[in-house]
């Protein structure tokens, strides 16, 4: 069904701008803050379906764990 998704990373990493076209559809980085992550899945072109885009806001706090945070919000795009 995705044929892509790509994510806009904070600008501070390299590359911010990352596309991921076969499984797992993920990316797995080192940081900390908080920034929004804008990511977008493409979709097969059979399934004749425009692009959807979410933004993540993304958020690491230091704990004991260590663990993040995260929002996922679609835009209305």
């Amino acid at each position: 069904f995705i044929s892509k998704v790509e994510f806009k990373l904070h600008p501070t990493f390299n590359p911010s701008k990352v596309t991921v076209n076969k499984a797992p559809l993920q990316i797995k980085r080192w940081g900390w803050g908080i920034f929004e992550i804008k990511i977008t899945i493409f979709w097969k072109k059979w399934m004749e379906k425009e692009p959807t885009t979410y933004n993540h806001f993304w958020r690491y706090t230091y704990n004991a764990k260590c663990s993040p945070e995260s929002e996922i919000t679609r835009n209305s795009d």
